[in-house]
């Protein structure tokens, strides 16, 4: 890739998740998905499908340290924008307990359920010298925000009506966000 051009690179991780909690890195889970092994983890007092979890935690810590180096060792950090968070709630499958690390603090429910602890996610931002740092927001947004907010951000203009509104206002520290009327799930797993 030319680095003087503009690039969109999307990391889709699949952990934490049940079937990824323990082993040997070059160990194969029984659905063929890489498993991560329990690194610093392996010696604590702590039950294995813990340290699993941690474990992973720490692995996705790692993998995005290692794509903020790159960015910077490439001199492109100050020109890039960074996004990162997850898809759902805590979950207790695969003999997890999410209060073991209070995986969702005060907020009932997990993944699945339509309560704050199954919907509600972090969403961090990055975007030095540009979007404002050390600062927490509290609108309310979903997924469905990304598109847009990514099509401003690239001054795209759809030829087509999307779904979301575009956070770039709050992602710039700036007022005038616009607001959703309502937002909704639906789950058909439960």
């Amino acid at each position: 890739a030319d680095k003087s051009k503009p690039f969109f690179a999307y990391y889709a991780l699949n952990i934490p998740h049940a079937n990824n909690e323990a082993g040997s890195e070059t160990r194969i889970g029984f659905d063929g998905m890489r498993v991560p092994d329990w690194g610093s983890h392996a010696n604590l007092d702590i039950p294995d499908q813990e340290k699993g979890f941690a474990r992973m935690i720490d692995y996705i810590d790692q993998d995005v340290g290692r794509i903020l180096s790159i960015l910077e060792q490439l001199k492109i950090d100050d020109n890039t924008i960074v996004m990162f968070s997850s898809d759902n709630g805590p979950h207790q499958e695969g003999r997890h307990k999410m209060e073991f690390f209070d995986s969702n603090g005060p907020l009932r429910g997990m993944k699945r359920d339509l309560y704050e602890g199954g919907i509600r996610v972090p969403f961090i931002a990055r975007w030095p010298g540009t979007m404002p740092t050390k600062t927490v927001s509290h609108h309310i947004s979903g997924f469905q925000d990304i598109f847009p907010t990514v099509l401003e951000l690239a001054q795209i203009k759809s030829k087509h009506e999307v779904d979301g509104i575009s956070i770039v206002p709050t992602l710039l520290g700036k007022k005038g966000q616009r607001q959703h009327d309502y937002l909704y799930w639906e789950f058909d797993e439960r």
